[in-house]
C-alpha cells in the first residue's frame, strides 16, 4: 500500500486572506482494484475567477484489448458481453457519458466518446480523425466522463459552490472557455449556475437540467464566485498513461488553447513535451516570439484576470517575458492546482490540429 501525501502551500495574497492549496501529490493509494488513486483540494477566491484543471479520471468501468476495428467501430477481446448501449448516454435512463481510452500502443492516450455499443463492439466519435495506428492487441479502458452533477452535485452546496437565488443573480457560475478565441479571459462557449436545485444554462431555460453537460479532460474550466470562496475537492483515478491533446492553429491570427493535464503532480515547463513532440515553435527572438505558453494563478484575487507569467522558447530554454534571457525557466512550475495553461499558437500556412503527447513523470 502507498501512502497517501498532501503538499500544502500558503499563500497570502491580501489582508485577512491565507489561502490554502492541498496539492495531491504522487500522493496516492492503491485501491481493491489495484490502480491509483488520490485528492485533490481548489480552494477558490471569493469575487474571483479559478481555474479548474481535473487532476483524475472517474472509475474505470471496463479494461481490456483490441482485437480489430473497421472504420469507428472496435471489436474487444474476451467477448465482454455487453448489454446493446450500456455505454451511450440517455438522459431517462443512463446519465453517463462514456469514452473509450487508447492504454498503449501509436495511439496510446487518445480518447473518443463512445456512440454505440453491441455485445463485444463499440463505435467512437473520431471527431475528424481515424484510428490509423491502432493495432490487435492494443490495450483500451472504458471510463465515464465527469460531468457538473458529478464534479459539483447538489450535496456539496455552500462548500465546493454557491446555489443562485435566481437566474439574474448569480453566484456561483462555471464557465466553460471559448475553444476558438484570441482572448480567453473574457470569451466562453457557455456559462451555468446551480439553481433551483439543478444545474442551468445562462440564456437556456430553468427547468431544463444541466446536469450531464460533460466537463472534457484536456481543457479547464473556471469557477466563478461572486461575494463568497468555496473549496472543492476531487478525486479519482490518476493517469499513469500518456496523454494526447490537440493543439488547433490558424493561417491568420493567432489561436488560444486552453489545456488540462490529467496529471495530480505539479508539472514543470521541462516535464511538458512541448518541444520534443515539436507542438511548440521557439521563438526567434525575445521580441518577435511564435508560440506562448501562459500561465494562470487562482492565488491572484479577480475577475477575468490575466496570465500572471508567460513564456517562450528561445534559444535552447525557456525563457519568461519580464526577466532576463540568459535565465532558463525550465524548472518552472506551470500546472498544478495552483496554477493553470493556455498556449498561444503562432500562425502557420495550414490550419489545423497539432497533436501534442504528455507523459506521465510519476
Amino acid at each position: 500500500m502507498k501512502h497517501t501525501t498532501f503538499f500544502k502551500i500558503s499563500l497570502a495574497r491580501y489582508v485577512g486572506l491565507v489561502f490554502i492549496l492541498i496539492l495531491s501529490l504522487r500522493a496516492q493509494s492503491i485501491n481493491s482494484s489495484g490502480i491509483s488513486v488520490g485528492a485533490t483540494q481548489f480552494n477558490a477566491l471569493a469575487n474571483s475567477d479559478t481555474f479548474i484543471s481535473i487532476p483524475y479520471l472517474r472509475s474505470l468501468e471496463y479494461a481490456g484489448t483490441v482485437v480489430t476495428f473497421s472504420g469507428s467501430t472496435l471489436t474487444i477481446a474476451g467477448s465482454p458481453g455487453w448489454g446493446n448501449n450500456d455505454f451511450v448516454y440517455d438522459s431517462d435512463v443512463q446519465p453517463k457519458t462514456y469514452a473509450l481510452w487508447i492504454r498503449s500502443g501509436a495511439l496510446e492516450g487518445n480518447y473518443y466518446t463512445i456512440l454505440k455499443n453491441q455485445w463485444e463492439t463499440v463505435t467512437i466519435d473520431l471527431n475528424g480523425k481515424s484510428l490509423s495506428g491502432l493495432n490487435s492487441g492494443d490495450k483500451v479502458a472504458i471510463i465515464p466522463y465527469w460531468t457538473l452533477g458529478t464534479l459539483f452535485p447538489s450535496s456539496d452546496v455552500g462548500v465546493s459552490f454557491v446555489a443562485s437565488p435566481s437566474a439574474v443573480s448569480r453566484t456561483t457560475e462555471i464557465l466553460i472557455p471559448n475553444q476558438q478565441g484570441s482572448d480567453l479571459t473574457s470569451q466562453y462557449d457557455a456559462s451555468y449556475y446551480f439553481y433551483n436545485n439543478a444545474w442551468r444554462q445562462v440564456g437556456q431555460s430553468t427547468s431544463k437540467s444541466m446536469n450531464d453537460v460533460i466537463l472534457t479532460p484536456d481543457t479547464f474550466f473556471i469557477i466563478r464566485n461572486h461575494n463568497q470562496a468555496t473549496s472543492l475537492t476531487i478525486g479519482g483515478e490518476i493517469l499513469n498513461t500518456k496523454m494526447s491533446l490537440q493543439l488547433n492553429v490558424l493561417t491568420a491570427g493567432m489561436q488560444d488553447n486552453p489545456v488540462a493535464l490529467i496529471r495530480p503532480v505539479p508539472q514543470k515547463l521541462n516535464d511538458l513535451g512541448l518541444i520534443t513532440s515539436g507542438v511548440f515553435v521557439a521563438s526567434p527572438s525575445p521580441v518577435l516570439r511564435k508560440d506562448q505558453l501562459f500561465v494562470f494563478d487562482n492565488g491572484i484575487p479577480g475577475l477575468n484576470k490575466s496570465p500572471a507569467s508567460t513564456y517562450y522558447y528561445y534559444n535552447g530554454g525557456w525563457r519568461k517575458v519580464g526577466s532576463p534571457i540568459t535565465t532558463d525557466f525550465g524548472n518552472a512550475v506551470v500546472f498544478s492546482s495552483q496554477y493553470s495553461m493556455m498556449i498561444r499558437k503562432f500562425p502557420t500556412n495550414t490550419a489545423g490540429t497539432l497533436t501534442w503527447k504528455n507523459s506521465a513523470n510519476y
